[in-house]
């Protein structure tokens, strides 16, 4: 099963990019289909805690925030993220929470998705495992 229009990919269209979107496209579908082919809350507790190990060899992409006409605040954000839209209800919380502990740090959400309690949920327990807060992007 294809989880691909569960992810936000902003590269631009160079081949080595291109590559590398789908290999991790393919690695982000087989994480998914091992949270929903998880069989209880012992098999995930052995998930192992990557907690920022690749972080910095993720590619990021400029984020500028506007504070008003005078200031902005400049950071970096990853261009690879969980995108959380059309995600099944009931296994959202699981698969961000698999996410973030496997190493993604950019959570893509919105009030429109109807889901904002399942990600919040996911968030939550991959704070509580030892994900710092402010690793994580949310859009």
């Amino acid at each position: 099963k294809n989880h691909s229009n569960l992810l936000q990919l902003q590269l631009t269209k160079t081949k080595s990019q291109s590559k590398m979107a789908e290999q991790l496209i393919k690695k982000v579908d087989e994480t998914i289909d091992y949270v929903n082919k998880s069989g209880g809350d012992e098999e995930k507790k052995e998930v192992e805690l990557l907690s920022a190990v690749g972080y910095k060899d993720q590619t990021f992409t400029k984020l500028v925030t506007k504070i008003d006409d005078k200031k902005s605040n400049e950071g970096q954000i990853p261009l690879l993220g969980l995108g959380t839209w059309l995600s099944k209800p009931g296994k959202v919380a699981a698969a961000v929470e698999h996410a973030l502990k496997i190493g993604y740090r950019h959570i893509d959400a919105a009030a429109i998705y109807q889901n904002e309690k399942e990600v919040g949920a996911g968030i939550k327990a991959a704070l509580a495992a030892g994900i710092k807060r402010e690793d994580i992007f949310i859009t």
